[in-house]
């Protein structure tokens, strides 16, 4: 993800309200600083972040070996910024 509050808009505009998706990820924590895959990682509040400035807010999350699982929650229009 290049852009992501563009990509989760975007995810925001084909979504029906209350809908949910999961992202699960390395790249929630930093562990492959080096890896020509990952372009930004979202560690700290940054899911949060995300959520709330494309409409959506994080209802859960949950870690699994090396994968960080984060689920949102379409709730409203996305914020402008």
């Amino acid at each position: 993800m290049l852009r992501p509050v563009e990509e989760f808009r975007y995810f925001h505009s084909i979504l029906v309200p209350g809908a949910r998706m999961a992202h699960a990820s390395p790249c929630y924590r930093y562990d492959y600083a080096y890896s020509r895959f990952h372009v930004i990682f979202l560690t700290g509040d940054s899911p949060h972040v995300l959520a709330e400035r494309s409409g959506f807010r994080v209802i859960a999350r949950e870690e699994e070996g090396e994968f960080v699982n984060c689920v949102f929650e379409r709730v409203s229009a996305p914020a402008d910024r």
